[in-house]
């Protein structure tokens, strides 16, 4: 006989187990699990091509900036007299094996090419002293160049805008948020270089001096590379340094 099903059996019916729900809770949490992953992995990656693009866009306004210091350099180099080229021969013999240059000659301009390229990119601030906030001048450069050389007057320029037009302070900023500023002032005074509105999100500023960030707000920093290559045949007329960034 047919017995009428009872609103006590269809409530037993609807509900969900005490294993069913842990189940469910289960998939839910190892599918949050595996999004969440996807999420962070895709935002990192997102992080990772902002810093690299920018990156990019520095080392070619890079390459222009340094291609036409060697190129300027190797012009300024042949008309210079005789005796002021031997006062470079000292430096290039210092510097050994990193250029590779047995002829005196060009082993010469080589090392004229990297003073310049010193001259247009001081690494630290300290290089630059600002007397009266009117007056500039280099107290060192790295080993082997001795000898005091003053920075390009657009380098200087840039400088004492900053500092004093600008209200900059250089003081607050880390050795390494001053260092991106400088990389910053010194493709910004080269016609060639790199302006400020080309940065986007990759510009920072700290007590009113601009400079240059990864996606983490690291600042992306540069310094000089030797090239450390003893043979003869070392290709040296691009210089016996070159800059690098450090990110």
């Amino acid at each position: 006989m047919f017995k009428p099903q009872t609103s006590l059996d269809s409530n037993k019916r609807k509900g969900f187990t005490l294993v069913e729900l842990l189940v469910v809770i289960a998939i839910i949490a190892i599918l949050a699990a595996v999004s969440a992953g996807v999420v962070f992995r895709f935002f990192a990656a997102q992080k990772n091509n902002t810093t690299e693009n920018t990156v990019k866009l520095l080392q070619t306004a890079m390459d222009r900036v340094v291609n036409n210091i060697h190129r300027r350099s190797q012009q300024d180099f042949n008309i210079l007299p005789a005796s002021k080229k031997l006062e470079y021969d000292t430096l290039a013999i210092s510097l050994g094996g990193a250029i590779g240059v047995r002829e005196p000659a060009r082993r010469q301009m080589v090392v004229y090419q990297n003073i310049q390229l010193f001259r247009n990119f001081p690494k630290n601030i300290s290089e630059i002293d600002s007397v009266n906030k009117t007056t500039f001048a280099v107290k060192n450069l790295p080993l082997p160049y001795l000898s005091t050389y003053e920075f390009v007057p657009s380098i200087k320029k840039k400088v004492y805008e900053l500092i004093v037009t600008e209200g900059g302070d250089f003081t607050q900023l880390s050795t390494s948020e001053a260092n991106s500023a400088l990389l910053l002032l010194a493709l910004e005074s080269n016609p060639d270089g790199l302006k400020r509105e080309d940065l986007g999100s990759a510009l920072n500023f700290k007590a009113k001096i601009p400079f240059i960030v990864t996606a983490s707000t690291d600042p992306i920093q540069f310094g000089f590379k030797v090239n450390q290559d003893p043979s003869s045949n070392a290709s040296a007329l691009k210089g016996a340094y070159s800059i690098e960034f450090i990110y």
